[in-house]
């Protein structure tokens, strides 16, 4: 508009100095003239007036909007601050925290030293994919959540809601609705919610112990990024754990965990409270749920319309079942929830009457409580009252049959398995340990701005590429998802996972690797190919086969391989084909490549170092090469795998024979044989004619024993 109007100014001047320097005429004419040049100049001076002001207004109606740009700038900018670093409103969301247990206890009347307390914690087992797919069942946690903002805000009566022990729950429910953070750190922040430390409930057999601790390390990272996480182990349906739990947990400064199988080994069961020591030394305190985690589930089983005695039963029942029988102390934990379950609106209420009516019958005492300050008093009172309670060692990982641990899924969906082992090996021992190489050689300063620059001027190790692709693949270590027992929606979801993990890891590994080979030395020579051979493991490697593959120059009768120091290796082409790839480079555009003999040689290399690599030259000949083969060299040695206690020897038919080396007539043999049989079981049990008898000679065996 301002500039429009400065035009239109721009022309009537124009026009006005055009009129008086054309004028002409007798005097009469120029007295006419001059009249009208003033009324003229009088008329155009009051449009010049006007517009001058309509700038003067345009001007300020300007400034102003840049004034309010800025304003949109700022805000915009301090959104972006808030969604990269949460903070809660000013202005509170829930009522103000609540008391500790501790504190709770302590206003406690009419108790003694044998009064017991049942702990209701309130909670949600939740499975992120299983019968349903994950987007299915995230809609129903959507719902509960929201559920729990709102008893939170309206219910005093109302105290905790346990996720799970796995930030996946809290990070499922942001992704939908990420203006919530406010609620979550607030509730956090007032103990009405707890965060972590896992970042999925994972399997510990099937996953390697470098993926167990990333878990934990994922999910402790996250829960701080919105309070104090929850330094307690908590493992409710684990099928089975490992014996180095507790020894990762003490690395993590957690000194206590709730498991709720695998430790079903003694006739009644195992107590509520025991010691569990891995064999390195560490300690933890466990607390089993010996009634598992839903045991004091009470949707549809009582409720504040029931009568004082059907009240009575519900809560006797629990106080035999789940301390009488198996607790050490005068405390035990029960948890209101199950699987995918929602939030009881009434346990304010029922634990309220429950508390009146056991503490008047019984001498027991109910309250609402939460797995932090549980475990606390718990661990406190074995340690300070000096309670005898069992030292476990060793796995947990037995039980009176397979319905407890469920050890038949280890064979469930092994495609999926092999692949999770290949995006480990990928991670851990390729594309970590040679970014962290290329890093410490180069050491150059991380500077995200030089986009365009060369790989040598802006190579940084990538922190957050490589949080994602760990992240894809911790999101399949539930035990539900890489145990192969859930639903085909939920495997082509784990697939997908597995695929982009992989994908990320291999991507940063080439990247590092591309440029550790730049910096070695070698002579260009078109008629051979020149192979880096690395080895990604803290100990040398001698003798091992490893297939290479090389692009060759049109010969592919046989290859001559020779290592560094010039001598030839064994060595045989295992298959050839064609390879299309695409670079994508830096600077420029894309470039597609198509090779039309690309060869996979299987060779044996003599020796190479920790962290290191070999060089090696492949000639290639039209005719087979006459060197010793890998085939020649594995026909005569013997296959076995060795190290200071066992010696397994590899059978032509791909069984083990086993040998305990300091006693050799303990023997095994047959191990890892397949059976061919007809699989009459389900996702989760075993049910051929072979297993049935297994368990039937289990079972007389048992019968025998008691």
């Amino acid at each position: 508009k301002a500039h429009k109007a400065l035009v239109v100014l721009l022309v009537v001047l124009g026009f006005i100095f055009f009129v008086a320097s054309t004028g002409r005429g007798t005097d009469n004419d120029e007295q006419k003239l001059v009249d009208k040049q003033s009324k003229d100049e009088q008329f155009y001076g009051k449009v010049i007036h006007g517009l001058e002001g309509d700038i003067r207004n345009l001007e300020k109606e300007l400034a102003l909007l840049k004034e309010k740009e800025k304003q949109r700038e700022e805000e915009s900018e301090k959104e972006e601050k808030a969604q990269n670093n949460p903070t809660p409103s000013k202005k509170e969301l829930f009522p103000p925290p609540r008391l500790s247990v501790q504190e709770k206890l302590a206003l406690m009347k009419n108790v003694n030293s044998s009064t017991v307390y049942l702990h209701m914690v309130s909670h949600s087992h939740w499975d992120r994919e299983w019968y349903l797919s994950f987007e299915k069942l995230r809609r129903s946690l959507v719902q509960i959540m929201d559920d729990v903002w709102y008893l939170l805000k309206n219910d005093p009566e109302f105290y905790h809601w346990h996720p799970d022990g796995q930030m996946a729950v809290i990070e499922d429910y942001l992704e939908i609705r990420p203006y919530m953070v406010d609620h979550v750190i607030e509730a956090a922040k007032k103990g009405m919610i707890s965060l972590g430390p896992w970042y999925t409930q994972p399997d510990e057999f099937l996953i390697s112990g470098e993926a167990l601790a990333r878990n934990l390390l994922y999910g402790i990272k996250l829960a701080s990024k919105y309070g104090d996480p929850l330094l307690v182990g908590y493992l409710p349906d684990t099928f089975g754990h490992i014996s180095q739990l507790p020894q990762i947990m003490k690395g993590f400064g957690i000194e206590s965990v709730v498991i709720g199988r695998g430790a079903e080994h003694t006739g009644n069961g195992f107590p509520n409270e025991a010691w569990w020591k891995s064999p390195d030394g560490s300690k933890v305190f466990v607390s089993y749920l010996a009634s598992w985690y839903c045991n004091a589930l009470f949707h549809h089983r009582i409720s504040p319309s029931h009568t004082d005695e059907q009240y009575l039963t519900w809560f006797n029942t629990k106080h035999t079942k789940v301390w009488k029988e198996h607790s050490t102390i005068n405390h035990a934990l029960l948890l209101d929830g199950c699987d995918h379950t929602g939030v009881d609106y009434d346990i304010g209420e029922v634990v309220n009457k429950g508390d009146r009516l056991m503490s008047a019958d019984k001498n027991v005492r109910i309250l609402q409580s939460n797995i932090r300050d549980y475990m606390e008093i718990a661990r406190e009172e074995v340690i300070s009252k000096k309670t005898p309670i069992v030292e476990y060692s060793g796995e947990m990982f037995a039980g009176p049959d397979v319905t407890t641990y469920l050890v038949n899924v280890l064979s469930n969906k092994i495609r999926q398995k092999q692949e999770n082992y290949r995006v480990q090996i990928s991670l851990e021992h390729y594309a970590e340990p040679m970014a962290s190489l290329i890093w410490q050689i180069f050491n150059p300063p991380v500077d995200r701005t030089k986009r365009f620059a060369t790989m040598e001027e802006n190579y940084s190790y990538d922190t957050d590429m490589f949080w994602y692709s760990w992240k894809k693949l911790l999101e399949n270590h539930p035990h539900d998802s890489i145990s192969g027992c859930s639903s085909e929606e939920v495997h082509k979801n784990v697939d997908d996972r597995f695929l982009r993990a992989r994908e990320v890891a291999d991507s940063l590994f080439t990247e590092a690797f591309v440029k550790l080979i730049s910096k070695i030395k070698m002579d260009p020579d078109p008629q051979v190919a020149k192979v880096v051979v690395f080895n990604p493991l803290l100990s040398p490697r001698f003798g091992e086969i490893s297939v290479i593959r090389v692009f060759s120059n049109g010969n592919t009768g046989g290859v001559i391989v020779r290592n560094s120091a010039g001598a030839i290796i064994p060595a045989a082409i295992i298959s050839s084909g064609t390879a299309w790839d695409y670079v994508l480079p830096n600077k420029g555009f894309r470039k597609g490549f198509r090779v039309p003999d690309v060869l996979h040689i299987a060779v044996k290399i003599p020796k190479v170092t920790s962290m290191g690599y070999e060089t090696l030259t492949v000639e290639f000949t039209d005719e087979p090469a006459t060197n010793p083969t890998v085939q020649q060299e594995l026909a005569e040695d013997e296959l076995f795998l060795e190290n200071e206690n066992l010696k397994a020897r590899v059978n032509s038919d791909g069984s083990l024979s086993i040998t305990w080396k300091e006693d050799p007539t303990h023997k095994w043999e047959n191990v890892n044989a397949f059976q061919h049989c007809i699989e009459g079981g389900t996702e989760y049990y075993s049910s051929t004619s072979v297993r049935r008898e297994e368990r039937r000679e289990s079972r007389e065996k048992a019968e025998k024993r008691n």
